[in-house]
């Protein structure tokens, strides 16, 4: 008998997924796909718990190393203006990497601020603390909503919002992924730790990796060449943010020049391919 009760809540919650499958299917029907391979989950998360506290629009107030070609990796933290194209040099480092990635048209994507978009299915997503959302070729970023996490604004977003951009390319369904989720959930998984999230993961690392060590890099950052093995001063951004303090009521003013002493973001990454030296005497 002790088991009634609990037994019902896992039939409730099973229902509340069925219903939030549904209803993310028939929003993608209807308008198209609604936030992005990671936009569903935000969708089915939130209507199994729809508490949502109301935040103040953080926004990018200055922030003037944005090439007038497009967007590179680091500058995703200094989004201001809606429609920013990739830079040459990230079209053809992800041309390249097409066997990793996979294959889009790079040219027709667009980068959007958050503070600039009142689309309510992605309001609801930001609300819960993502940072980036994909739908289609359109990629939406927000800025943290504490200074101490501004750093999370880096190279490894960038390159998980373009392999979530190479998924719908591939003919992503809103539903399978949604579907997905829901799987992941009743397995006792979070549902973003779903197989298409898990595929984009996977994917940022290696593109990581492949970014560091290419030549397109040091296309887009030229002072890199003399040392490649650390972080240029062009991929440490001076950006200033608006930060809402939700403590005080009002806004916070940081300037901040992004990864100071960090390093890369990840631990590790290849050096520069060198062809290996051979030994004369070791010949025929």
């Amino acid at each position: 008998m002790a088991d009634g009760p609990a037994k019902a809540r896992r039939k409730g919650r099973r229902r509340l997924v069925a219903t939030a499958i549904a209803g993310a299917g028939i929003l993608g029907l209807a308008g198209g796909a609604i936030g992005g391979a990671a936009g569903t989950w935000w969708v089915l998360n939130t209507i199994g718990t729809p508490k949502i506290s109301p935040a103040a629009k953080n926004a990018v107030l200055e922030y003037d190393a944005m090439p007038e070609e497009g967007l590179r990796p680091v500058d995703i933290a200094g989004l201001r203006r809606n429609g920013t194209p990739l830079n040459p040099c990230v079209i053809s480092f992800l041309e390249e990497q097409e066997d990793l990635i996979g294959s889009a048209d790079w040219r027709k994507v667009r980068f959007h601020p958050e503070f600039r978009n009142d689309d309510i299915i992605n309001e609801v997503a930001f609300a819960r603390g993502v940072l980036g959302i994909t739908r289609q070729n359109d990629i939406y970023i927000a800025v943290p909503k504490e200074p101490s996490n501004l750093d999370q604004l880096n190279e490894r977003l960038f390159f998980h919002e373009l392999a979530h951009v190479a998924q719908y390319a591939a003919g992503l369904d809103i539903g399978e992924y949604a579907t997905s989720a829901a799987a992941s959930y009743a397995g006792g998984e979070e549902m973003k730790n779903n197989d298409y999230e898990q595929d984009v993961r996977d994917k940022e690392a290696a593109l990581l990796d492949a970014w560091y060590a290419s030549e397109q890099r040091l296309v887009c950052h030229p002072d890199a060449a003399d040392n490649p093995d650390v972080r240029a001063e062009s991929e440490r951004p001076v950006v200033q943010f608006a930060i809402f303090d939700t403590k005080n009521g009002e806004y916070e003013i940081v300037k901040d020049t992004l990864f100071e002493g960090r390093g890369f973001a990840l631990p590790t990454h290849p050096k520069l391919p060198t062809e290996p030296e051979t030994d004369p005497d070791e010949e025929n």
